[in-house]
């Protein structure tokens, strides 16, 4: 697995400048990949007993975890494992995950 960080740039705010420009991030593309982008607010959502952020750590594991399942099926898995980590707790930000596998 590797971790790519984009830049911090805020997308969609109503202060946003409509001149923004975002950076660039060329990634090789391999059809036995797949590839993930998720949003801040997969990680930042509270929940858990100790009302901790689901944090990168478990993003990670589900990915390690079921990353070769097909990709609606992760996807339906990722949903109940974030509901189910959020329990009780209020939705902090928006939650946004995008995966998809190249064809050779």
């Amino acid at each position: 697995m590797r971790e790519v960080k984009g830049a911090k740039t805020g997308v969609g705010y109503a202060d946003s400048p409509v001149t923004l420009s975002f950076e660039n991030t060329e990634i090789p593309f391999d059809s036995a990949d797949s590839y993930h982008m998720i949003s801040d607010g997969v990680i930042d959502q509270i929940g858990g007993d100790k009302r901790l952020s689901f944090g990168k750590r478990r993003y990670k594991k589900a990915l390690l975890e079921h990353g070769d399942e097909p990709l609606g099926t992760f996807a339906e898995r990722l949903k109940r494992v974030l509901d189910s980590y959020q329990g009780e707790e209020k939705r902090r930000d928006d939650i946004s995950a995008v995966g998809f596998r190249p064809r050779s």
